[in-house]
C-alpha cells in the first residue's frame, strides 16, 4: 500500500548479511571504492571518485572525505555482519593431491552447467556449434576468473570455507540467491568390477579449481592504518549538523551522546552513544554513508531493513515540467570542460598536478600528493556528448537532462558545491552503460507519464498471451536458455526447381503423417520471378559421428573436416528438419534421413534460442566419453546434454512438471548434467507449466486422458480376449490379459529392455547407454506424445538414437509390428496395448504386488487361527484314525 516501501521480489545485488564470513576488509575496501578494479564487466556502479566536475577545495574535500565514507561502510558491514554456519564437508572423501583436485574441478566447472551463467578466462569462448563458429559469453552470474584473488587465503582464512558451502548449498547464505542447488554430492568411482576405488566431494573440487584461478590481483588501497582523526571528526561534524544545534554537535563529538538520550535517538546516531571512540566515529559515518548512497537498495543489509528508497521517483518523469530540471552549469561544463580544467586540478592532460601527474596517475598510479592509503581514484571522463543530446541539453529537453545525467551524474553540480555542505552534493552513482543503453533507459523515462492511458489503449493479452509473458520473465530470471534451446534454427531457403528434393519417402503410422491443403502444395511448386522455389526449415544441422559438429560437404560429397578450410558458397550442409516441410510440391516428413541443402539456396538463417552451453560441450562430451567408449558417435551427444525444449508443453503433464522444476529427480541416466534445483517459488513454477502448455497450444492447467479411464480399458480388454478366442489361443476369459501381453514387448530382449529402466531393473552396460525409466511414464509423459514416441521417436527428436521398436509396414501381414507370439494384432493394436500399458503402469502394478498377505495378523487373530488349525488337524486325524 505504501508505494515508497520496497517490494517483496529479490534484491538485484548479493546479500551482506553475512558478509565477514566471506570477504575480507582489504577487498571490501577496493571493492566499494572502485568495483571495477577487480571485475571490470560488473554492472555495480561506481559511487565514488566521479570528481572530474570539481576543482579546488570542492575536489580536495572529496578526496579527504569520500576514502573515510568507504572506510566506515566497510568498518559498519564487518561490524554488524551476522554469524554464518557454513555447510560442513562430508566424511569419507579419498584423500588427493592439489593437483588433482584443480584438475577434477576444472572438468567439474565446465561439464556441470556453471559455463551456463558465467565466464572464466579458463573458456576463452563458448562456441556454438554452427558452421560460421559463433562464439557467446554468459553474462548471467559474475566473471570467476579470478576468484581465487578476491578469497585469497592470505588475506582471508573465512573465503574457502564459504566458498565450498556457496557451491555446496547457495540458499543457506542467501535465502532469495538466483544461484541453484547443484547437487554437488559425494561422487563414488568403481573399477570395472565395481569395486570402489576412490570417493571425491565435487563441490571441494571445483572449490579448489576456483581458488586456484588467479590473475595476481591485489587491492589497490590498503586499510590497516585507521583514518585521520582531524578529518574523521570533520566528516561526523557534517552529519551531526544536520541533527542538533552546532554547540551539542560540538560537546558530542568530543564526549558522545548521553546514554539518557538513546531512547529517543533514530538512525545513526545511536552508534554515538557515550562513551566515544573513533571506533564509534567511524561506524557512526559508515551507517551515514550506507543510508546516503541507499546501498540496501541492492542489497540486504543488517539494520536496514525497513529503509526507504532514496531516489527521486520516476513514475511521472515523462510528463514532468522542465523547469523543474536543474541543469545549472552543465552547457558550460560541456562545452569547456571535456578540454580540461586547466590549473583547477585538471591540466592539459585533464588530470594534472594534484595527485594526478602527467601520465593521469602519478608514479604509483594515484600521484605524489595524493593520501596513497585511501586515494579515491579519478573515473575518465566521457567522451563527448552526441550533437542531437548536447541541442536537447542547449533548449532545456528532458532527453538531453538524462542522458548526462546517466553519462556523469554528478556533473549537474559544476560550479554550485562551493555554496553547499560535502552531504548535499548530488549522490547518484555512475553505471557501467554504453550510449545505447542509456538511450533504452531514457525511451522508457519519456514514457512515464504516472495516469496510466484510457482502458482502450492498454494492452489486454488473451490467456495463453498473458502465459508467455509471464513465462518469459521467469526464463530470464533463472537462465533457462543458458543450458536449454527453446527455439531451433529457421533456414529460409531459394532454390531452382530440383536442386532440392526430399528424400525417399519412408513407411510409419498415418498418425504421424502431415496433412498440407491443396492451396499449400500449389504454392510450394510455384516459381517466383527469377524462377525460383521458396521453403522455410526449420531444425537444427545433423551432427557428424566423428566429432558433434554439424556436417558440412564439400562439391563432390566429401566431408569437409573441422578446422579445414572450404569455399562457404561451394559446400553443402545436412539439416535435421523439426517440422514438416514442402519442397517442390513434395511433403518432408519429420523423422527421416536429413535434407542435403547447398548454401547456395540459402538466403537467411535464424539461429536458434538457447542451448549455448549445450551446443559449447557437444564436441567436448563426446571426446570425454570417447575415453572410455572408443565406439562413442557424435550423433548421440544429443542425448547426454540438457535437452531442447521444443514442445515441451504437449510432452510433459502439467502437475508433473510443476513438481519437477520445484524438486528435480533424475530421468535419464545417460547425462552428464542433472537439473539444478533453482529457488523458485511455486508460483514461478506455475508460471513456467503455463507458458510450456501455451506456446504449444496444449491445454493445461489438467489435461483429459482417456487412456486411464476404467471404460476404455476394459472395453480394449474384452476386444483384445475376443480376438484371442476367435484365434484359439485362450481357453476362456482372462481379464488383464491384454496389458500383460504389452508387458512381454516390455521385458522382451530385443526391445525396451534393451535400454530402458523399468522399476527395479537396470539394463546391462555403461550410463550413457541407459534410457528413462518406463514405470513412471503415466506420470510424467502426455499420452499423445508417448505414442508419437513410440511409433517414430525420430519424428519427435530427430538426433535420438532410439529406433522404432513397433514397425509400421503395410506390405507386411499384420502391418508389421512385433512377432504375434508376443502380442496379438496388428501393429496398431501392438502400438495401443503398450501405450495403454506405459499410462496404467501403476495400476499394472498394483495388481501383481498384493498387500493383503504382507499384513501381520494382530496376536489375538493369530490365536484363533491357531486355534482353527488345531482343531483342523484333530478332525483330519479322527477320520483317518489317527490318535
Amino acid at each position: 500500500k505504501d508505494v515508497e516501501s520496497p517490494g517483496t521480489q529479490r534484491k538485484v545485488g548479493p546479500s551482506l548479511r553475512f558478509v565477514k564470513s566471506k570477504l575480507d576488509a582489504p577487498f571490501l575496501y577496493d571493492w566499494i571504492r572502485d568495483p571495477a578494479h577487480f571485475r571490470p564487466t560488473t554492472k555495480m556502479p561506481s559511487f565514488f571518485g566521479q570528481n572530474d566536475h570539481l576543482h579546488g577545495e570542492d575536489l580536495l574535500l572529496a578526496q579527504q572525505f569520500e576514502p573515510i565514507e568507504v572506510q566506515g561502510i566497510v568498518a559498519y558491514l564487518l561490524q554488524r555482519s551476522q554469524p554464518y554456519q557454513p555447510v560442513a564437508p562430508p566424511t569419507g572423501i579419498t584423500p588427493s593431491s592439489p593437483d588433482e583436485r584443480v584438475a577434477r574441478g576444472k572438468q567439474l566447472f565446465e561439464f556441470r552447467g556453471c559455463l551456463a551463467c558465467h565466464q572464466h578466462a579458463d573458456f576463452p569462448s563458448v562456441h556454438v556449434a554452427h558452421e560460421d563458429s559463433l562464439q557467446g559469453h554468459s553474462t548471467h552470474g559474475p566473471d570467476l576468473t579470478n576468484i581465487g584473488d578476491k578469497l585469497s587465503a592470505t588475506r582471508n582464512s573465512q573465503g574457502a570455507k564459504w566458498l565450498y558451502s556457496w557451491l555446496r548449498e547457495p540458499s543457506n547464505y542467501h535465502v532469495r540467491t538466483k544461484m541453484p542447488n547443484l547437487y554437488l554430492e559425494p561422487i563414488t568411482h568403481t573399477d570395472d568390477d565395481g569395486n570402489v576405488t576412490s570417493v571425491t566431494d565435487p563441490a571441494a573440487d571445483i572449490a579448489a579449481y576456483l581458488l586456484n584461478s588467479s590473475q595476481s590481483w591485489q587491492p589497490g588501497e590498503e586499510t590497516s592504518s585507521a583514518p585521520d582523526p582531524v578529518i574523521l571528526d570533520r566528516l561526523v561534524m557534517e552529519h551531526l549538523g544536520g541533527v542538533f544545534f552546532s554547540t551539542d554537535a560540538e560537546r558530542y563529538l568530543e564526549e558522545g551522546i548521553p546514554a539518557s538520550m538513546s531512547g529517543s535517538l533514530k538512525g545513526a546516531e545511536t552508534e554515538l552513544v557515550e562513551p566515544i571512540s573513533g571506533q564509534k566515529k567511524l561506524l557512526y559515518v559508515g551507517r551515514q554513508a550506507i543510508t546516503k548512497y541507499g546501498c540496501y537498495a541492492c542489497h540486504d543489509i543488517p539494520g536496514f531493513e525497513d529503509a526507504k528508497p532514496i531516489g527521486t521517483g520516476l513514475a511521472g518523469w515523462g510528463r514532468k515540467d522542465p523547469s523543474k530540471l536543474d541543469f545549472g552549469h552543465i552547457v558550460h561544463y560541456l562545452q569547456h570542460g571535456e578540454d580540461g580544467h586547466g590549473d583547477n586540478g585538471h591540466g592539459d592532460n585533464g588530470h594534472g598536478d594534484n595527485g594526478h601527474g602527467d601520465d593521469g596517475h602519478g608514479d604509483d598510479g594515484h600521484g605524489d600528493d595524493a593520501d596513497n592509503s585511501h586515494a579515491i581514484p579519478v573515473l575518465d571522463q566521457e567522451g563527448p556528448i552526441e550533437p542531437y543530446f548536447l541541442r536537447s541539453i542547449m533548449e532545456h529537453g528532458r532527453e538531453g537532462f538524462a542522458m548526462q545525467k546517466l553519462r556523469e551524474p554528478r556533473s549537474y553540480d559544476v560550479e554550485k558545491t562551493a555554496n553547499i555542505k560535502f552531504n548535499e552534493r548530488l549522490r547518484m552513482p555512475k553505471f557501467p552503460l554504453n550510449d545505447a543503453q542509456r538511450e533504452a533507459i531514457i525511451t522508457l523515462l519519456v514514457g512515464l507519464v504516472a495516469e496510466p492511458p484510457v482502458s482502450d489503449f492498454v494492452f489486454q493479452p488473451s490467456p495463453r498471451r498473458a502465459a508467455i509473458i509471464a513465462g518469459e520473465q521467469v526464463i530470464a530470471k533463472y537462465n533457462c536458455t543458458g543450458c536449454h534451446m527453446l527455439d531451433v534454427e529457421q533456414w529460409e531457403l531459394a532454390f531452382e526447381p530440383g536442386a532440392i528434393r526430399a528424400p525417399a519417402d519412408f513407411k510409419q503410422f498415418p498418425f504421424l503423417n502431415p496433412h498440407f491443403s491443396a492451396a499449400q502444395l500449389k504454392e510450394s511448386s510455384a516459381a517466383d520471378r527469377r524462377g525460383e522455389l521458396h521453403a522455410t526449415l526449420v531444425g537444427l544441422p545433423k551432427l557428424s559421428d566423428d566429432d558433434a559438429w554439424p556436417m558440412v560437404w564439400d562439391d563432390e560429397g566429401d566431408p569437409v573436416e573441422q578446422g579445414e578450410p572450404y569455399d562457404p558458397e561451394s559446400v553443402q550442409y545436412l539439416f535435421d528438419v523439426w517440422d514438416p516441410v514442402l519442397l517442390d510440391g513434395e511433403t518432408y516428413r519429420v523423422g527421416g534421413p536429413p535434407l542435403v541443402v547447398p548454401a547456395s539456396a540459402i538466403r537467411k538463417k535464424i539461429p536458434s534460442r538457447g542451448g549455448l552451453l549445450t551446443r559449447y560441450l557437444l564436441p567436448r562430451v563426446l571426446a570425454m566419453e570417447r575415453e572410455t567408449e572408443p565406439a562413442a558417435k557424435g550423433g548421440e551427444a544429443w542425448g547426454w546434454l540438457p535437452p531442447p525444449l521444443v514442445g515441451q508443453g504437449n510432452k510433459v503433464q502439467a502437475d508433473w512438471l510443476h513438481g519437477f522444476l520445484l524438486d528435480p529427480i533424475p530421468i535419464r541416466p545417460a547425462v552428464v548434467m542433472r537439473m539444478p534445483r533453482f529457488n523458485m517459488s511455486a508460483d514461478e513454477a506455475t508460471s513456467l507449466v503455463n507458458y510450456f502448455a501455451a506456446r504449444d497450444d496444449s491445454t493445461y492447467p489438467y489435461e483429459f486422458n482417456n487412456r486411464t479411464r476404467s471404460t476404455h480399458l476394459a472395453d480394449a480388454d474384452a476386444a483384445y480376449d475376443a480376438q484371442l478366442q476367435q484365434l484359439a489361443a485362450s481357453d476362456g476369459p482372462q481379464e488383464g490379459i491384454r496389458l500383460e501381453h504389452a508387458m512381454q514387448i516390455v521385458v522382451n530382449n530385443n526391445y525396451c529392455i534393451k535400454c530402458h529402466i523399468v522399476g527395479d531393473f537396470q539394463p546391462s552396460g555403461s550410463d550413457r547407454a541407459k534410457a528413462p525409466d518406463l514405470s513412471v511414464v503415466y506420470r510424467r509423459l502426455r499420452p499423445d506424445y508417448v505414442r508419437r514416441w513410440v511409433a517414430n521417436p525420430k519424428s519427435v527428436l530427430p538426433y535420438t538414437s532410439m529406433p522404432v521398436n513397433i514397425p509400421f509396414d503395410t506390405d507386411l501381414p499384420h502391418l508389421g509390428g512385433v512377432g504375434q507370439e508376443i502380442f496379438h494384432g496388428s501393429s496398431i493394436e501392438q502400438l495401443d496395448g503398450l501405450i495403454d500399458l506405459l499410462m496404467n503402469f501403476d495400476q499394472y502394478n498394483q495388481s501383481h504386488s498384493k498387500i493383503a498377505p504382507l499384513v501381520q495378523a494382530t496376536p489375538a487373530e493369530a490365536a484363533d487361527a491357531g486355534e482353527a488349525e488345531a482343531a483342523v488337524g484333530l478332525e483330519y486325524q479322527h477320520e483317518k484314525g489317527g490318535s
